[in-house]
C-alpha cells in the first residue's frame, strides 16, 4: 500500500557519501527507513533520524529527519551511476531521486580525491603491496608516454630511474635500454683483467657494451665483447662522450678516480644514463683508519680522512654503488647499492639479438 509522498532533499551526493533528509508529512513524528541503490543494486539501508536544525526551526516535528550514508568501497569515478533513494515501505523516491552521476572525463580534484581514498583504504599488507604494484605500473606507463611525447633526456632519465627502482629480477616490464658504456682507468691488457671481466659480465647480462679508458697504456685484448673507443679513432674520454652524446642507457665506472673525474661530464653529455660505480674491494677509508689506530700513525688517519672525502664525492655523483658495501647508505643516505652487476642490472636486462 502506497503512503503519502515524501518531503525531503538530497543535499550531497558523492561516490562515497550521500547526505539529505526525508520525512512523511502524514506522520512527521516517525522516522523514514530508506534504501539506497546504485544502478539498481542495493548499497545501503539508513534511517532518517539525524537532527536537522532548519527542520526543527520551521516546526517540522523535532527536526530529526536527516540521513547520512558512507558507501564502501566508493563507486567508480570512471563510470556513470544512477543513484536511487527510496522509502523502504513502498519504494517512494525522496525528492531529487533518482540522480545520475556522470563518469569523470577529466582528472579533476573530485576524481583525484576518490582515487586517493580507494588507494589509501587498504585492509592489510597484501592489499597495500598490491596497490603499490598497481601504482608503480601506472606510473611507468605515464612516464613512457611522457618520454615518447617530449623526447627529452630528463623524461627518459625519469623513466629509467623508475624502472630500476621498482622492477625486480623477475620483472617482465620492457627494459629502458640496452647500451652500456664501461669507463675504465686503463684499457685491459688481457682477458683476466678486472675491466675485461666486467665487459664479459655486462655482455652476459644481455647488454651491448662500449669501452673507453682515461689512459691508453697499450692495445687491449682483441676478443673483448665490446666496442672499443681508443686512438687513433678517438683521442680521449671527453671526445667519446661528446661524439656519443645521449647514446648510452647506463655507464659503469670502474674506479673512484674516473667517477670523480667524469661524473659531471657524463651528466652533461649522457643525462639519460644511470651511473654505476663498481668497488669490488669496498671502501678504503675504513681499512686505513683501522691501520692508523693499530699502528698509532696520525699521518695515516689524516690520509684516511682525505680518502673518505674522495669516496663520498664519488658516491654522491652516481646512482648505484656495486660491491660488498654495507655502509654506503649510512655515508650517503638515499644512495642505492647492489652486491654485484647482476643484482644492479636486474631491472636493466634487455634482450640482445646476437644476429645483429
Amino acid at each position: 500500500m502506497n503512503g503519502t509522498a515524501l518531503e525531503g532533499h538530497l543535499d550531497e551526493i558523492q561516490r562515497g557519501l550521500l547526505r539529505g533528509w526525508a520525512l512523511d508529512p502524514a506522520i512527521p513524528d516517525q522516522r523514514v527507513s530508506l534504501l539506497i541503490t546504485a544502478d539498481g543494486v542495493l548499497v545501503g539501508r539508513v534511517l532518517a533520524n539525524r537532527f536537522r536544525p532548519h527542520l526543527h526551526a520551521t516546526g517540522r516535528s523535532d527536526g530529526r529527519h536527516g540521513f547520512e550514508l558512507f558507501i564502501a568501497p566508493p563507486l567508480s569515478p570512471l563510470k556513470t551511476h544512477v543513484i536511487g533513494v527510496r522509502r523502504e515501505q513502498d519504494g517512494a523516491h525522496v525528492p531529487g531521486s533518482p540522480v545520475v552521476m556522470a563518469g569523470a572525463i577529466h582528472f579533476d580534484l573530485s576524481m583525484q580525491g576518490q582515487l586517493a581514498q580507494i588507494l589509501a583504504d587498504a585492509a592489510d599488507l597484501a592489499e597495500l603491496e598490491e596497490r603499490l604494484a598497481f601504482l608503480a605500473a601506472q606510473t611507468e606507463t605515464l612516464l613512457q608516454r611522457h618520454a615518447t611525447q617530449t623526447r627529452s633526456a630528463q623524461a627518459t632519465d625519469s623513466l629509467a630511474r623508475h624502472r630500476f627502482r621498482w622492477a625486480t629480477p623477475e620483472a617482465t616490464a620492457q627494459p629502458p635500454g640496452r647500451t652500456v658504456l664501461l669507463l675504465a682507468e686503463t684499457m685491459p691488457q688481457q682477458n683476466s683483467d678486472h675491466v675485461a671481466h666486467l665487459a664479459f659480465d655486462l655482455y652476459g647480462l644481455g647488454l651491448d657494451v662500449s669501452l673507453v679508458a682515461a689512459n691508453h697504456a697499450g692495445a687491449p685484448p682483441p676478443d673483448l665483447p665490446a666496442i672499443l673507443h681508443h686512438p687513433p679513432w678517438v683521442a680521449s674520454v671527453e671526445e667519446t662522450l661528446a661524439r656519443q652524446a645521449g647514446i648510452f642507457d647506463a655507464v659503469v665506472l670502474c674506479t673512484l678516480s674516473v667517477a670523480v673525474r667524469y661524473a659531471g661530464l657524463l651528466r652533461h653529455h649522457q643525462p639519460q644514463a644511470l651511473l654505476f660505480l663498481v668497488l669490488p674491494h669496498g671502501l678504503r677509508h675504513d681499512a686505513l683508519a683501522l691501520q692508523a689506530y693499530d699502528e698509532n700513525r696520525p699521518d695515516l688517519l689524516e690520509q684516511a680522512g682525505k680518502v673518505l672525502a674522495h669516496e663520498l664525492r664519488a658516491i654522491r655523483d652516481v646512482d648505484v654503488v656495486v660491491g660488498d658495501i654495507s655502509t654506503v647508505a649510512h655515508l650517503v643516505p638515499g644512495t642505492s647499492s647492489a652486491l654485484d652487476l647482476a643484482a644492479a642490472f636486474a631491472a636493466f636486462s634487455p634482450t640482445r639479438s646476437d644476429s645483429e
